[in-house]
């Protein structure tokens, strides 16, 4: 409960809210791929101002880089908004190629880790949350539709365990709000079916920048660095053997019905 408190339920609730209301009052043929980022990341600021203002200030300390994530969370939904999905262009998948460096700069610490400088880190939180980000936009459309966002909201939830278990309760708390937002607008995803659904493949930039910040803030914080908390983010790239294991099963069948 010190993890999953209030900030984290005040996240739900207003990704819930939000996204809730926004697919209801969104035309039927209207796809709404703006509804998600902007609930998430409006989610996510919601539960951060529900914080104690003595450590999570609204003004980001120097030493404290990852008070950025807020307004990292909401430039990434602007660039989302900003890179609507075209049936015969792929220009909305230059929204994580536009701000995951905007974030590398902001999030990358002052001090040096693994004896590296602040320039060769920024560079490779830059290729990190690239690597995050840029392999789930390219999933079958099917997985997104269905699995995509409750696989994030849970790949969230296990890093604030983790970082709780490992690093500080307190960074923890940042990792469950985001859980909380993925996990709203989830639950508005799955009570909307009816009016189309929520697509979740426009909120895969505000993922790699909130989540996979917070992994990397985390694993940079302590001395030594936790490395491992940067393969938490990376656990929804498991949704591409989906459509292997499916094409394996279809295969195995039509050899079963050829006679031999």
């Amino acid at each position: 409960m010190e993890i999953f408190g209030l900030a984290a339920i005040t996240a739900l609730v207003a990704s819930l809210a939000i996204a809730w209301s926004a697919r209801r009052l969104t035309p039927a043929k209207g796809s709404g791929y703006f509804i998600v980022p902007c609930a998430v990341a409006i989610g996510f600021f919601a539960g951060y101002a529900a914080l104690p203002r003595d450590w999570a200030g609204f003004i980001p300390a120097a030493n404290q880089r990852w008070q950025w994530l807020p307004y990292g969370g909401l430039m990434a939904a602007l660039f989302a908004v900003g890179c609507p999905p075209a049936p015969k262009s792929q220009a909305w998948k230059f929204a994580v190629i536009a701000a995951a460096p905007i974030a590398a700069a902001y999030l990358t610490p002052n001090w040096p880790v693994l004896g590296l400088a602040r320039e060769k880190l920024r560079w490779i939180l830059l290729i990190y949350l690239m690597l995050v980000g840029v392999p789930l936009q390219y999933l079958p459309a099917r997985v997104v539709n269905r699995v995509l966002l409750g696989v994030l909201a849970a790949a969230a939830a296990l890093a604030a365990v983790a970082t709780g278990a490992m690093v500080s309760s307190k960074l923890a708390q940042l990792a469950a709000i985001a859980a909380g937002a993925l996990a709203g607008s989830w639950i508005a995803g799955r009570f909307s079916t009816k009016r189309g659904g929520l697509p979740g493949q426009s909120v895969i930039p505000v993922y790699a920048v909130v989540v996979g910040g917070l992994a990397w803030s985390a694993c940079v914080e302590p001395d030594p660095p936790q490395l491992g908390l940067l393969a938490i983010p990376l656990i929804p790239l498991v949704l591409w053997f989906i459509p292997l294991v499916s094409r394996v099963k279809t295969v195995g069948q039509d050899e079963a019905l050829t006679p031999s």
